[in-house]
């Protein structure tokens, strides 16, 4: 257990250590810089309360708070990580509110001051020898926290993918699976450990070593993902106009106050069309819907409601169907015989080998290498 703890403290000072050294930082960054310093408080905190230094000390109910900061603190990272406006200031005094509750009370009950009929037991209070009802009531708030603030990263998530589908027809520098694997370990923490809690402190069944080493071991994985890929990753948001993303449904009252008739659509879906073909912006491996906006001499906006409307695509799929059916004809062309694969996905505007794989196989729905064997083959597809 103590390994753990250390482990914990080592890795969060060597992120830190990394994050504060870098160079052109991000506005997420800061808030990483805030919820590492925050975890190396937490970690040393609980090393002090594992040694059986606070047992005897009031202030380890304050310490049992914190739980209620971490989730917040790491939401404000990820807001600021996947949206490209500041986080209102009415969210950060509801985020905070319940660990502002918490500290209040704890106060109000330190200066009234402990005695035989007030008395903290294992960072909880009791009155009377009976669990707190208010105490009661902040160890369902810790349980609810986590469950919450995991659906709200889900829909973060969701939302940011939504928006970079809309607005950029590449991903290769934008890393979402370590988001991905983040929301996974949190869902272990938070949801399949919460029964060990009650198997450990409720029915005493399990031992609550066991709970607490699962517990350090989670965090010491949280901290690491998040750390690491948090100071790798780049700036999505920079010259990067961010449209939102339209039901699948289309419905053109969802456009009505874009002043857009249908024969302007019709107008500007026929010159997108013009324009890929002759100019083939895509070729561009780093084109996105404000560049293809700026050539069209439109609106960002009305060009998302021409692809959804007419086009029946986002962006993201739009610009990489012409580049998947690029790579097609260079494959049947003899002047790129010589070429690898990788060489004509570079020439036909993708940025790397995986995004390439994976595209072309969701338009083709077979690998790149065995349609370009087909191809050779001389087999019809």
């Amino acid at each position: 257990m103590e390994v753990l703890i250390i482990s914990g403290i080592a890795i969060g000072f060597f992120l830190l250590i990394l994050l504060l050294g870098k160079k052109n930082k991000l506005r997420a960054d800061r808030f990483l810089v805030i919820y590492l310093s925050f975890f190396i408080f937490n970690h040393g905190y609980s090393y002090l309360e594992l040694s059986g230094a606070l047992d005897a000390s009031p202030w380890m109910i304050l310490g049992k708070g914190f739980y209620l900061l971490g989730a917040p603190l790491f939401f404000y990272y990820i807001y600021a990580l996947t949206r490209e406006k500041p986080l209102n200031l009415k969210v950060y005094g509801f985020t905070l509110l319940p660990f502002l509750l918490y500290a209040i009370t704890f106060f109000y009950y330190y200066l009234k001051g402990f005695d035989e009929t007030i008395q903290v037991r294992s960072g909880l209070l009791y009155i009377n020898n009976e669990l707190s009802a208010i105490w009661t009531g902040f160890v369902i708030l810790f349980h609810l926290s986590d469950p919450f603030y995991i659906a709200w990263f889900y829909f973060l998530l969701r939302e940011y993918k939504e928006k970079i589908n809309t607005s950029l027809s590449f991903t290769d520098h934008i890393h979402l699976n370590w988001l991905n694997v983040l929301f996974y370990v949190w869902i272990f923490s938070a949801v399949i450990l919460f029964p060990f809690s009650i198997l450990s402190i409720g029915l005493r069944w399990i031992p609550i070593t066991l709970l607490q080493a699962l517990l350090q071991l989670s965090n010491v994985i949280f901290i690491f993902i998040a750390g690491y890929y948090g100071f790798r990753q780049t700036s999505v948001f920079s010259d990067l106009v961010v449209i939102p993303e339209r039901n699948k449904e289309i419905n053109s009252s969802a456009y009505q106050r874009s002043g857009l008739t249908k024969e302007q659509a019709t107008e500007y879906h026929a010159r997108l069309l013009a324009l890929m073909s002759q100019k083939k912006p895509y070729l561009n491996g780093e084109l996105s819907a404000h560049d293809l906006a700026k050539e069209l001499t439109i609106s960002i906006n009305h060009l998302s409601q021409v692809l959804n409307q007419e086009q029946k695509q986002n962006f993201f799929d739009f610009v990489n169907s012409y580049r998947v059916k690029e790579v097609q004809e260079k494959m049947t062309t003899s002047q790129f015989d010589n070429y690898t694969l990788l060489a004509i996905a570079l020439e036909s505007g993708f940025n790397s080998k995986t995004s390439f794989n994976t595209i072309f196989k969701k338009f083709t729905h077979q690998t790149p290498s065995r349609y370009y064997q087909m191809v050779k083959a001389g087999k019809s597809i």
